[in-house]
């Protein structure tokens, strides 16, 4: 956007904007008065894509409603001569004089205004300059819309009402006399003007008569920045009455102000605030620099005092393409004088694309067309292209065609239904109306194509049954509709099939019998509704099936073969293949088979490995039917397990408190029976029942005993199968506990080893004739033995010393002897002493002590926690901790 301030021809402001400022930003500038104007060219926006034709432009302008440069003086001058206390609507003129200078002064004080300060002066024959401020001493100056005491009405405007004939009531009351004499007006408003500071001095100057005396001089003095307006005010007065040189136009021609004549005093309120006021006066537009086109689309309409705003909109001309200058330009005055404000954009005109569609096309339907259509930009605008397609003269209602890619010029495009179509391509810049060319299409019909699914090839039908034609027929024009005939080639006449179809697929379907057998070659003719014909062909056979007899019902036992017997007929052959099967039918475990002897035979045998009842299949098959299969029954009957014990062996020995595991094999014909197991242990502990572990036909039960007692077990084990048929086998077990026997021991100060030590099993027996330890015993005729019955489990284990003396003789012993059982009944253990020191003691227990040497325990009996026994005759504990025992026992450990 280019933005251009103007006042007349002369600038009035530089502003510093690039050339592509965002749109909608305003240019603002000031008239020569001040005052702010500005223009905004809303749209386009700067370097705008358009399409050739014409360009809308829109956009705002505006007067007085910005910042004005506030570098403007106004002076108010008026007459308060004698006349001016004439009539004047409901006041007088000097009270129109008052109304006119406050409602400039009311314009003055506005927001926006260009003036800064303003000053008051009257004259009549003399002058006085007004002292425009309440404060001390003379203010010539204040502001529009200065209240400096406070009391709501303006400063200014107070001195106004002040003016009376002959003087000026406020702020300082003067007078002097009131004839009429310019010059003395024009020394009052020098002294105002002289004071001001601002760039820009206007004296607004009213009187309602005519003066004498030259304006000249005074006028020479006053700088080229004061200009006077000046107001003939009433019918006797005028700009140049009198003479020139004394005429209120000669003020104003001198200092550069106009003279304007009031002849009716009443209207001068309307006309004074002219002097000041601005004005948005026209918009026009120019195109590259072109002549000026008015822009009347303004509201509201113009001309339009300020401060004010207007929306516009204009249309150009029809614009080559290229890029163009557009301006708008808004023209306003104030009381400076005329100036302008404009702002401008660019445009850049884009020319249409040019299409060839190429063609004219050919080819079939459902069958892709290649297109090569062309589209050329001069200006490269990017943009869309894309193809369409509609149906012509012999395209079937409904017909549909897809493009390869419709956005591509180079492609294909396929449809369903032979025809014409019409063929579109178009382009689309993004900024001009698509552009859009037509090509022709002719498209020619393509014949369906037929199978047959139904009967397949080689299938055999029976005499007099119905062969039934299915035919799937596809076509690749989907909107074709078809007729379908069948010759079945027996003589007789073709039959008109039934069609079912939807787009582009169907089935032709039809039925007959046949009467006489053979070999046949069944064809299907499917015809579209443009003529296109197809046709497929499908072998079929007429035969009748064999007869069938199974024979039976059969019986027998599981695991044995059972002889079979079955027959088969067959009127027309040809040559046939006959086969057996048997599939379980109930009471048949899971996983269960037969074997036949010749599965191929008629006369053959059949072994099955489970029980139950099976169903037999004898099956024949001609090659051409689908095979003939007749049933009966086979009835099995169960078999029972057999079972053996492989260990423990029999007769074998157990040590009481230790596990003994049995494991018993087992076989079964029936392979695919299921087995559980039972062992009783026989000694009266509940009958366990035991882990199987299996494959079809044989397994393993296994089961642990731990036994408490001792003795001979029978040990029974049963097998069951899962049809309650079972089997058992038996087990000698024989329980004991391990025993010893000894004459002397002794531990604590001395250590003597079990002398001589009898242990069982096996079987053992020793003697020895004396033990001499010294200091601690002396023994003899020491003998042990144990034995252990393997039949029973009985043992016994015995010592025997025939005299002992103990401790250098303090103890001295007879006859001891020791012995430990253990049988069905339990573990028991008895001993006896002949005599301690001399005296009898027998086979009771006691415990005797022998002051300041020893306790004797005597006969004692001992239990361990786990049912261990210890059997001692004689143990003798010293007082220092020594332990002897004579002929002791014990068993269980």
């Amino acid at each position: 956007m280019r933005p251009r301030l103007w006042a007349g021809a002369v600038p009035l402001a530089v502003a510093a904007l690039a050339m592509s400022a965002i749109p909608a930003a305003a240019v603002t500038g000031n008239l020569p008065g001040g005052t702010s104007m500005s223009v905004t060219l809303a749209s386009p926006a700067e370097d705008t894509v358009i399409p050739q034709g014409p360009a809308t432009v829109t956009g705002t302008a505006s007067v007085g409603t910005g910042a004005a440069v506030k570098d403007t003086g106004l002076t108010y001058v008026l007459d308060v001569s004698g006349s001016t206390g004439s009539g004047c609507s409901n006041t007088t003129v000097l009270g129109c004089e008052i109304a006119a200078a406050k409602a400039l002064n009311n314009d003055a004080a506005v927001p926006n205004t260009v003036i800064g300060s303003v000053g008051a002066a009257v004259f009549g024959t003399g002058s006085a300059t007004a002292d425009v401020g309440p404060a001390a001493g003379e203010q010539t100056l204040t502001t529009p819309t200065a209240d400096a005491n406070g009391n709501g009405a303006r400063d200014i405007n107070e001195v106004l009402d002040s003016a009376v004939i002959g003087g000026i009531g406020k702020f300082t009351a003067k007078n002097f006399p009131s004839g009429t004499d310019f010059t003395a007006g024009i020394s009052a408003a020098k002294t105002v003007t002289d004071a001001q500071t601002e760039n820009r001095k206007i004296v607004v100057f009213l009187s309602d008569g005519a003066a004498v005396g030259d304006v000249r001089p005074p006028l020479s003095t006053v700088p080229a920045n004061v200009t006077y307006y000046t107001f003939a005010v009433g019918a006797g007065s005028s700009c140049a009455g009198g003479s020139y040189e004394s005429s209120l136009q000669a003020i104003a021609d001198l200092t550069g102000g106009t003279c304007t004549a009031v002849p009716d005093p009443a209207n001068l309120p309307n006309v004074l605030p002219g002097v000041i006021d601005s004005q948005l006066t026209a918009l026009t537009l120019s195109v590259d620099g072109g002549g000026a086109i008015p822009v009347t689309n303004v509201t509201p309409g113009l001309p339009r005092t300020g401060p004010a705003s207007v929306t516009y909109s204009v249309a150009t001309g029809n614009l080559a393409p290229g890029r163009h200058e557009l301006c708008v330009t808004a023209h306003g005055t104030d009381g400076g004088g005329p100036g302008t404000v404009a702002d401008c954009t660019h445009v850049i005109v884009n020319a249409p694309p040019v299409v060839v569609a190429g063609g004219p096309y050919a080819g079939q339907e459902g069958t892709a067309v290649s297109l090569a259509g062309t589209v050329t930009d001069p200006d490269g605008q990017a943009g869309s292209r894309h193809w369409s397609i509609a149906p012509g003269a012999g395209v079937d209602a409904g017909a549909t065609c897809s493009f390869g890619n419709a956005a591509a010029l180079s492609t294909t495009v396929t449809c369903d239904d032979d025809g014409t179509y019409t063929l579109t391509l178009t382009a689309d810049d993004g900024i001009n109306p698509p552009v859009a060319r037509t090509a022709a299409l002719t498209l020619t019909n393509v014949a369906p194509a037929v199978h047959i699914t139904a009967p397949t090839t080689d299938t055999v039908f029976n005499h007099g049954a119905a062969v039934a034609v299915t035919a799937p027929f596809t076509d690749i024009g989907h909107h074709d509709t078809h007729t379908c005939t069948v010759d079945y080639a027996d003589g007789s006449a073709l039959v008109t099939g039934s069609v079912t179809e939807s787009a582009g697929a169907g089935n032709c379907s039809a039925s007959h019998a046949y009467t006489v057998s053979g070999t046949y070659n069944v064809l299907v003719r499917v015809t579209d509704d443009d003529g296109g014909a197809a046709t497929a062909i499908v072998r079929i056979i007429v035969n009748d099936p064999p007869v069938v007899v199974a024979g039976g019902p059969y019986a027998g036992q599981e695991g044995t073969a059972v002889s079979l017997a079955g027959t088969v007929t067959d009127p027309d052959g040809p040559s046939l293949a006959t086969h057996w099967t048997a599939t379980p039918q109930s009471g048949v475990d899971s996983g269960t088979s037969c074997t036949f002897g010749n599965p191929a035979a008629l006369s053959t045998t059949v072994t099955c490995d489970d029980d139950g009842v099976w169903t037999l299949t004898l099956s024949a098959d001609d090659s051409l039917h689908p095979a003939v299969l007749k049933t009966t029954t086979l009835t099995l009957t169960n078999v029972a397990p057999h079972v053996s014990i492989s260990a423990p062996a029999d007769g074998q020995l157990v040590l009481r408190g230790a596990p003994i595991g049995v494991t018993a094999p087992f076989t079964d014909i029936g392979t695919h029976d299921t087995h559980t197991c039972t062992v009783d242990f026989a000694d009266g502990s509940p009958v366990a029942t035991g882990a199987i572990s299996e494959t079809p036909g044989s397994g393993t039960c296994t089961a642990s005993h731990t036994y408490t007692g001792v003795g001979a077990h029978n040990v029974l084990v049963t097998v069951t199968d899962d049809d309650g048929d079972s089997a058992t086998a038996v087990v000698k077990i024989v329980s004991y506990v391990r025993a010893e026997a000894w004459s002397l021991s002794a531990s604590g100060l001395i250590n003597v080893s079990k002398t001589p030590l009898a242990g069982c099993p096996p079987n053992s027996d020793h003697t020895t004739a004396t033990v001499n330890v010294l200091g601690l015993a002396s023994v003899q005729a020491l003998h042990a033995d144990c034995t252990l019955d393997a039949s029973t489990g009985r043992t016994n284990a015995g010592a025997l010393v025939s005299g002992a003396s103990l401790l250098g003789g303090v103890i001295s012993l007879k006859d001891i002897q020791t012995s430990c059982v253990a049988d069905g009944t339990g573990l028991h253990g008895s001993s006896r002493v002949g005599t301690l020191n001399g005296q009898p003691i027998g086979t009771g227990p006691a415990t005797i002590g022998i002051p300041g040497v020893a306790t004797v325990h005597l006969n004692e009996t001992v239990t361990g926690p786990n049912g261990q026994l210890a059997q001692y005759a004689v143990r003798v504990v010293t007082l220092l901790g020594q332990e002897i025992v004579l002929s002791g026992c014990r068993m269980g450990f």
